[in-house]
């Protein structure tokens, strides 16, 4: 069975909150698995850059997302986190023309406090939302059986 999912983050380039939804495209047709998670990414005053470290949002572009689940060892301590790289097993998002990077960053559970340290963070400040974070998490965790790497892009 081939399937191909993609998570799409679209997030305003002058806030850290956008929305994450989860695609999945078989046989030519795409189909929204999970869609329009409020998430967010990055401190607040720090939208305009995608190079500050621990303060910027996730940087723009197409990165690789892992659908293994590693536990946070900060707040929300021992959570899920879904680590992302440049490529394929990498933990590392590098900058396209210049020797910068961003390391540890990863879908997880936002902590409560507003923002992250540009990780894209599910927002869980209600019941309904909390369930939801937690649908996603148990499909990811299946789906890695079949894709250890998805696709995860910042629009």
């Amino acid at each position: 069975m081939q399937l191909t999912h993609t998570i799409y983050f679209d997030r305003q380039p002058d806030s850290i909150y956008g929305v994450l939804t989860l695609q999945r495209a078989e046989k030519g047709k795409a189909f929204k698995v999970f869609e329009r998670f409020p998430c967010s990414s990055g401190q607040r005053g720090n939208t305009t850059t995608d190079w500050v470290q621990g303060k910027s949002p996730t940087p723009m572009g197409v990165h690789w997302m892992s659908t293994k689940q590693e536990h946070l060892q900060f707040e929300p301590k021992g959570t899920p986190f879904y680590p992302m790289g440049t490529s394929k097993g990498s933990r590392r998002i590098e900058q396209p023309d210049g020797p910068q990077y961003r390391e540890h960053i990863g879908l997880h559970l936002e902590n409560r406090f507003p923002g992250t340290a540009g990780c894209p963070a599910l927002l869980w400040d209600t019941p309904e939302r909390e369930c939801s974070a937690w649908a996603l998490f148990a499909y990811l965790d299946k789906l890695h059986k079949y894709e250890p790497y998805i696709r995860f892009v910042v629009l």
